[in-house]
This record gives structure tokens, sequence and C-alpha cells, in this order.
């Protein structure tokens, strides 16, 4: 009975297998949303395969494409990129992730991604967002390559930016999307989040009945430069998840005054802050020389700033604060 029981348990803890000493390489797949308006979800996973890097525009991704998932079952991360960005502005924490241990799920949100705005230019990123989201996850769960590898009672979520926003919904929070142009009228020098907001005219005023989506299997989330102006107290009461908070000194697009101090102050347990030097953009990858001209406003920050060592550490500080939640 005793050598049944643990040849019993050798099984439980060999088919979940979070963590492994030797580190994974990092495979990455790509699934198709075949939503209203279709969009691409990228996934980061571990494999036991050689990784074979490639280009995807001036991206290079470290990673394998198509590779064989390594054996076990993984914590799964939506990682929510942000306005008018890509995953791929996030491709080294991704992949850093999966050779980690963990599935990452990186829609591309279309309507508010880079070359594609309409949607948000039209005020209607803020509903998209949180769908498009619940979406990829849910493609990605179900995809036949990553569904028995994908263990969703392990799941959390990072969001840089309008991505935080997006995981503040999904993890119940509820945005109040009056308080834009309240907002606008107080800080009209952000012309980021401002230079269009009139009263009638702002993100999310044709919201009408919409309901927020939820992913109520979340257990921990990352915010990073979260723009977090749209909610109020009251919208954050019920939320009651652990949170990491990063933020940049110097962000004047999504400044501490109205984003992340409301969190500190309305969320409990109070979040993990992190500070860094910069501004908002120092949280995308560092550049790759292509981009740096073309990019400049993205990619250029301060004298005496150091962007891959601030990433770095932020890869080390997100992979340790996700394994202590989703263990």
């Amino acid at each position: 009975m005793l050598r049944r029981f643990l040849v019993l348990l050798c099984l439980v803890f060999s088919s979940h297998a979070p963590f492994a000493a030797t580190p994974f390489s990092a495979g990455i797949l790509r699934v198709q949303v075949a939503a209203e308006i279709p969009f691409d979800v990228f996934a980061l996973y571990p494999t036991r395969e050689a990784e074979s890097p490639f280009e995807a525009g001036p991206y290079t991704i470290a990673a394998r494409r198509d590779a064989v998932p390594a054996e076990g079952r993984f914590p799964v991360v939506l990682l929510s990129h942000g306005s008018g960005g890509s995953p791929f502005a996030h491709r080294d924490l991704a992949s850093h992730l999966a050779r980690a241990g963990f599935i990452v799920v990186a829609p591309v949100h279309v309507g508010d991604a880079a070359g594609r705005t309409g949607r948000r230019d039209a005020g209607l990123a803020p509903t998209d967002r949180p769908g498009q989201a619940v979406q990829a996850l849910e493609a990605v769960l179900k995809d036949p390559r990553l569904a028995d590898r994908a263990d969703s009672a392990r799941m959390g979520a990072i969001g840089y930016s309008a991505g935080g926003y997006t995981a503040l919904v999904l993890a119940g929070a509820t945005p109040d999307f009056a308080r834009w142009p309240a907002y606008c009228r107080q800080s009209p020098g952000n012309s980021v989040l401002c230079s269009q907001v009139t009263e009638t005219r702002h993100p999310g005023a044709g919201a009408g009945a919409w309901q927020p989506p939820r992913e109520p299997r979340l257990k921990a989330l990352v915010l990073i430069a979260p723009l977090a102006m749209p909610f109020g107290p009251e919208g954050l009461a019920t939320l009651r998840l652990p949170i990491q908070l990063h933020e940049a000194t110097g962000d004047t697009i999504v400044p501490s005054a109205s984003n992340g101090d409301t969190l500190m102050r309305a969320i409990l347990p109070v979040p993990q802050r992190r500070r860094v030097a910069g501004g908002h953009h120092i949280f995308i990858d560092p550049c790759p020389p292509a981009a740096m001209a073309r990019l400049a406003e993205l990619c250029t920050d301060p004298p005496g700033v150091d962007r891959a060592a601030i990433h770095a550490a932020l890869r080390d500080q997100v992979t340790a604060f996700l394994r202590s939640q989703l263990e």
C-alpha cells in the first residue's frame, strides 16, 4: 500500500511541473481568433527544443516557432500590450517567462495595435480590449497544441499602460468613463490622453449598457505603468488580488498621482510597488537599432537611464512574484 501511494505521489508531481530546476527554452506559436474582428494571439511556452531566433519586423524573437511543448502543466499568464503597441514590445519578458515555466498568452489588440488604431481613435478600445483578452485566453486554452499543458487553475495577468487597464477590468475592477473628461479638465497638458477629449467625446463614451468581461480564474496581477485613471475607489473596491505595481518616476502619460496612487489607496492587499527612473516608455523592451530612429520617442531615454538594466531587474521581479502567487 505504501509503495502504491508513493508511486501515485510521484505521478502527481511529475505532471504538475511549474518551475523546473533546469531552465526551459522558449517556444512560440500563433493562434488566430475568429472573432467579429479577427485577431492574432502569440503564445510563448516552455519547450525542450533549442531556440532558433527569428525576425518579426524590426524585432528579433528569441524563441523557436511551433516547438513541441515541454512535458507537464504550466501556469498561464495573459500579457496585454499598451495602446497602439504590440506583444513584441514585451518579447524579452514573454520569452523569459516561458523559459521559467509559464505559458504566456499575448493577444494583438486589434483596433488598438501598431498600425491599426481605428477602434482606439473611435473611443472603442476600452470596451474592446477586455473581451479580446478573454477570447485570447480561451483560444489558447482550447488549442490542441497547448490544451493539455496549460493549467488554468494557476492564472495571472500582466498589463502595460492600457494593458494594465485591461487586466484590472478582467480582475473585477469597474471603470467610470466619466472620469476621463474630468481628468482632462484638470490636466489639459496631457496631450496623449486628452488632445481630443471633450465631455461627450472620450474613450468609453458610447459604452452604454456594456458589461465588463471578467476572468475569475486570475490569481495575481502585474501592472506596469497602468492606465488606472478611469477607476474610482468604488470601482476598485471589490478587487482583492495580489498586485505588483511598476511605475516610472518621470511618467507624464500615466503619472502616479492619477494612476498608481489611486491603486495604492484603494486596493487590499496593498500592491507591491516598484519605481524606476525614466518615462512611460521605459517599460518597452530595449529597441533594436533598426527601430531607434523611426521610433525615437519610444526608444530614447534620459541621460543616465539604463533601459537594459531596468528590464533585467523587471524580468526577475515579475518572475519571482508570479512564481510566489501561482505555485
